[in-house]
């Protein structure tokens, strides 16, 4: 059986920090190229986020210039995802290049997604993360340990333990609250997302920190009930959602969107 992306991205991933003398998280991209056989790793102002070129028959990885944290952790996706590349080109990893030939451009793309995820948060390490209760500290903690974003490590925690983490960024418009960025979410909750009226309402209340709350939002139109911890800062909130189900409409009108207080795991 042909693996998914995902299986092989685990294993292509695994299998080049196993190639290392050493690991650690956070992951060592320099060592990383170097086992690949990267001839360089240079900052230029361009398009994309980042690209491999060659020089002189090796390999060379450009990548925009970014600022700050959270522009250094897209940064450093970006490189793991340009490393991934490499490697399924690399002519001494014959049987992955046979496994990824028929793959269109946009499976390569998705493969090499799930290989940057693989190097930068190891599943063992991942799996170690997860005999703890999700709130956002430990989220943010543990994105800081890996150098990588909050969103990046909310979608690590998803795939590898297949557990419910949505990351829910909304910001203060001049009507409301208004998406601005979701991550961790299946496919299937893709959609117009926004907040039900009670969660709207008590979010508008609360005051900077972090609070655990239950009530819905709405994809599509379509009630999800929910349970997240809520983090109100300055202009704008982060939702982890850790529990969530679809829900009638007879049965959020049954329960008076009961939007309220929630004590978390």
């Amino acid at each position: 059986m042909t693996q998914t992306p995902s299986g092989l991205g685990e294993r292509i991933g695994q299998s080049i920090l196993d190639q290392l003398p050493s690991w650690d998280v956070p992951s060592d991209l320099t060592a990383v190229a170097d086992l690949l056989g990267v001839a360089g790793i240079r900052e230029r102002e361009m398009f994309e986020d980042g690209r491999v070129i060659r020089e002189e028959g090796r390999p060379v990885i450009e990548l925009a210039p970014r600022e700050g944290r959270s522009g250094r952790a897209r940064q450093r996706f970006t490189l793991a995802h340009e490393l991934a590349h490499v490697a399924l080109a690399s002519p001494s990893n014959d049987t992955q290049m046979k496994r990824t030939r028929s793959l269109s451009p946009e499976a390569e793309e998705i493969l090499c997604d799930r290989i940057a995820a693989a190097v930068l948060m190891p599943r063992q390490w991942v799996v170690d993360r997860c005999n703890r209760p999700l709130n956002l500290s430990r989220l943010t903690l543990w994105a800081s340990r890996a150098e990588i974003s909050v969103s990046t490590m909310a979608v690590r925690l998803a795939e590898v333990q297949g557990i419910t983490c949505y990351l829910l960024r909304f910001r203060m418009g001049k009507v409301g609250w208004v998406l601005e960025s979701r991550s961790g979410m299946p496919r299937e909750l893709v959609g117009r997302t926004v907040l039900g009226t009670c969660l709207e309402r008590e979010l508008a209340a609360l005051r900077h920190g972090d609070h655990w709350r239950e009530g819905h939002i709405r994809i599509d139109g379509e009630p999800l009930a929910i349970t997240a911890h809520v983090g109100m800062r300055k202009g704008f909130c982060l939702l982890l959602v850790t529990q969530a189900h679809r829900i009638t409409e007879a049965a959020l009108a049954e329960s008076g969107c009961k939007c309220g207080r929630h004590h978390g795991p």
